[in-house]
């Protein structure tokens, strides 16, 4: 099967390389939303009440009840932790499920 790679170079179109990081809205031509400004954007690290780092919010998006969900990753590990147990204090993003609790499985789980 031939690759559409192939069919787009000739038609004229490119691709520009991407380096990983934050999502950038204005970059695409949309406007900001609160994914991606904002303490709680996408790309923001998270830690928890005793400093330790949680990770970086990945996703945020709602669960089956309705409820907002920010998805932190930290390595292989995904935790769904509810909207309303993160804040805002001094520029960063903290969490008041501890990261022991989330590795523990006390937390919401990805």
């Amino acid at each position: 099967m031939a690759s559409p790679i192939g069919a787009w170079a000739a038609d004229g179109l490119s691709a520009v390389k991407t380096l990983p990081g934050p999502a950038r809205a204005a970059e695409s031509g949309a406007r900001d939303s609160a994914a991606t400004t904002g303490p709680l954007a996408i790309g923001a690290t998270v830690k928890d009440r005793t400093g330790a780092l949680v990770g970086h919010i990945v996703r945020l998006t709602t669960d089956k009840t309705g409820e907002s969900v920010a998805e932190i990753r930290r390595g292989e590990d995904v935790w769904r932790v509810p909207v309303a147990d993160l804040f805002a204090r001094g520029g960063e993003v903290l969490s008041t499920v501890t990261l022991d609790a989330l590795q523990h499985g006390r937390g919401t789980g990805g």
